[in-house]
């Protein structure tokens, strides 16, 4: 874009908008990574990180952090200039937690960062720059939005779409990170919760499938989470931890209800059942209740477990194909 005659004739300004990034970053202690929070929200997942949903030319990653809608053509980050003697005022509608500076080149192919980064707050926001050389670029970067208070939740996310504070990792002081709230308990991270209910246990290798965990061994990074519409499969709100070197997990803060208790297995691996001695039931409930602990809100109102089938001959008749695809060896967990 050339500058008006008479002012700067031969210096010309290129008003873009670039992200700069590094690699995505993984999950962290509370289940979920910066920018997971924003996938979640839009219905995307990792994969669409690199898709140009709404033909703007900028994929969804690059829309992420200048906090822009990844469906809407519209939507996108855009650069306005003025120019008078000898300096360029570039503007533009920040977006909250987004962070921005602007880069210079001679050529286009070299660019050079100018002085400070800027913060968006949801205003207009204004950078000078000079005109030095007969002939420059300069473009408006937009940068990967940084995490202050480490609570795996982004500054934008926290302040455009949670309200939470991107500076305290416990927005409502109830002892869980706000990422923790968001990822694992699915709890309001700006409502204290009380401490519920809890379901622990451990994942072991059960080398000959028989249920004896004597000759096993505990599964780090296992994958457990609560699959709360029952349907099998680990689905983007449901909660989910990874187990530790001693192969435990936990899952805190819970209500009373219901929860459907499931792996996500890699492949190749097979499931054990809870224990030894206890014939599968395919009828959506529990093979074997191990043990039951009342949370602070006390009893729950419904059955829970399973009764004996007095019918196990004839289901074994009924359902053949179901009950020959049940994985019998190989993980036991508890």
């Amino acid at each position: 874009m050339t500058a008006k005659e008479g002012i700067a004739s031969a210096c010309r300004v290129l008003a873009a908008a670039a992200v700069l990034l590094g690699v995505h970053p993984a999950a962290g202690q509370s289940g979920g990574a910066p920018g997971d929070y924003w996938l979640r929200v839009h219905g995307l997942g990792p994969y669409d990180w690199w898709l140009d949903h709404d033909g703007d030319g900028f994929p969804a990653l690059s829309e992420y952090a200048a906090g822009t809608s990844p469906f809407d053509g519209a939507s996108f980050l855009r650069a306005e200039f003025a120019i008078s003697e000898g300096e360029a005022a570039l503007q533009w509608e920040s977006a909250a937690g987004a962070v921005y500076r602007v880069g210079t080149s001679a050529s286009l192919d070299d660019w050079l960062s100018l002085g400070a980064t800027f913060a968006g707050d949801g205003a207009r926001l204004e950078a000078t720059v000079s005109l030095d050389a007969e002939e420059a670029f300069f473009r408006l970067e937009v940068l990967e939005p940084g995490d202050a208070d480490g609570d795996g939740l982004s500054d934008l996310e926290e302040l455009l779409f949670l309200g939470t504070d991107p500076t305290n990792a416990d927005t409502d002081g109830d002892g869980l990170e706000d990422g923790v709230e968001v990822f694992r308990t699915f709890t309001d991270p700006l409502t204290p919760d009380e401490p519920g209910g809890s379901v622990i246990g451990v994942v072991f290798n059960d080398p000959d499938g028989d249920g004896d965990l004597s000759d096993g061994s505990p599964v780090e990074g296992a994958v457990v989470f609560l699959d709360l519409n029952f349907d099998g499969e680990l689905g983007i709100d449901e909660p989910t931890v990874t187990t530790g070197a001693d192969g435990r997990y936990a899952f805190t803060y819970l209500r009373p209800g219901l929860y459907h208790l499931r792996q996500n297995l890699p492949p190749a691996t097979l499931q054990t059942l809870p224990g030894g001695g206890v014939s599968p039931a395919h009828d959506g409930l529990a093979d074997e209740v191990v043990e039951y602990v009342h949370s602070d809100a006390g009893a729950l109102e419904v059955p829970y477990g399973r009764m004996a089938d007095p019918w196990k001959g004839l289901n074994a008749i009924l359902f053949p194909l179901q009950m020959a695809q049940r994985p019998k060896t190989w993980r036991y967990w508890g």
